[in-house]
């Protein structure tokens, strides 16, 4: 047998198996810390424009500058964050523990006996008899026992899931670390880096910086434009509450939560606590609450961020709520940023195709 022609036959398929073969076992060797390595390249890429500028002041000292900037990050951030998580755990066990408790002791159903309850009692009746639910009567639900329910059920998933968490805390530790230590690397090397990925990729040069773009642009809507802005609503709706006597980290938690979602937002928490208020009598704190939602919490939402999502290629709110609830129902908590970053992936590769199918179009015709 020829040992050109065998070479010539069998090189590329073999080269090909043992090259799939090589990227399997590095992706299995890689898995435990894949949501790292993601995470790095995403926020590494967002803060290279920033060690550009430091670079430039440190002379041109580029190890220097991303040293200094991921430690400014990692004090900033992760530290503030871990004591943040503790507190809310803890929060959430006692606000679930008192809810229960004074659900057991009747109030719940003194707040439902009001005479004003009554009266909006009657009218939902009413409406409902208009709309021809005849059969309906208010006054045989009971909902004192599964909201108990549901909150002994939420109390002990906190429960479950918070040991484990405080149990992983190495773990955890230790997969931020692997996301600082690439990122240093990321934030170093980025030009290089994206050089080697392109000169890897079969696909035109337009059409790589188009996807590149697009995974900064989804990138920074994700990262900045919604979640600094939950961050901050959920702070400044954290503050108000406990100002009224509401568990302001749990409860604010909740809030950063709701602002993801389009249209009614945050006042999915303030409104029922509004009324939570007013029915216990405490018009002067529902007041309060109402105009601070209304006039903190809310502007946030009406002016921070456009500001830090202007100039981004932006999605559509409706899209990025059901990317973020998809996301979230897959991947868990980084559905946050995986469900957007995927959809705006799909939506710049449909834009390639569409182009890539139109020129084909053009030159048969």
């Amino acid at each position: 047998m020829n040992s050109g022609n065998y070479q010539g036959t069998w090189y590329k398929p073999f080269l090909m198996i043992l090259l799939l073969g090589s990227l399997y076992l590095s992706f299995l060797i890689l898995k435990p810390f894949i949501h790292s390595i993601i995470l790095a390249f995403l926020i590494g890429s967002l803060i290279v424009p920033l060690q550009t500028k430091v670079t430039r002041k440190l002379k041109g000292k580029n190890t220097l500058s991303a040293i200094l900037l991921i430690l400014s990050i990692a004090v900033i951030v992760v530290v503030p964050f871990l004591f943040f998580l503790s507190a809310l755990v803890s929060q959430a066990l006692d606000t679930l523990h008192h809810l229960n408790t004074w659900i057991k002791s009747g109030n719940l159903h003194k707040i439902i006996s009001h005479p004003k309850m009554h009266s909006i009692v009657l009218h939902i009746q009413a409406l409902a008899h208009k709309l021809g639910f005849t059969q309906f009567d208010i006054n045989e639900i009971s909902i004192t026992g599964p909201i108990v329910k549901v909150t002994q059920y939420i109390g002990q998933f906190i429960i479950s899931n918070g040991s484990a968490f405080l149990s992983n805390v190495v773990n955890m530790v230790t997969q931020i670390f692997i996301m600082f230590f690439i990122m240093f690397y990321v934030v170093r090397d980025y030009d290089w880096i994206i050089r080697k990925i392109k000169d890897l990729s079969p696909l035109k040069e337009e059409q790589e910086d188009r996807i590149l773009e697009r995974i900064r642009s989804v990138a920074r809507s994700a990262l900045l434009g919604s979640l600094i802005t939950a961050f901050a609503q959920g702070i400044a709706g954290g503050i108000g509450l406990a100002i009224v006597g509401i568990p302001g980290i749990f409860w604010g938690t909740m809030m950063a939560f709701t602002s993801l979602v389009p249209v009614v937002g945050t006042a999915l928490v303030w409104i029922p606590s509004c009324l939570y208020l007013l029915l216990l009598g405490h018009w002067k704190s529902s007041l309060f609450l109402l105009l601070w939602s209304l006039l903190i919490v809310g502007s946030i939402d009406n002016f921070l961020r456009p500001l830090l999502m202007r100039g981004v290629g932006q999605m559509s709110p409706f899209f990025v709520f059901l990317s973020i609830m998809g996301g979230i129902q897959y991947f868990g908590l980084l559905g946050l940023v995986y469900g957007p970053l995927i959809l705006g992936c799909a939506i710049v590769m449909l834009y390639i195709y569409e182009a890539e199918y139109s020129q084909s179009v053009d030159s048969s015709t």
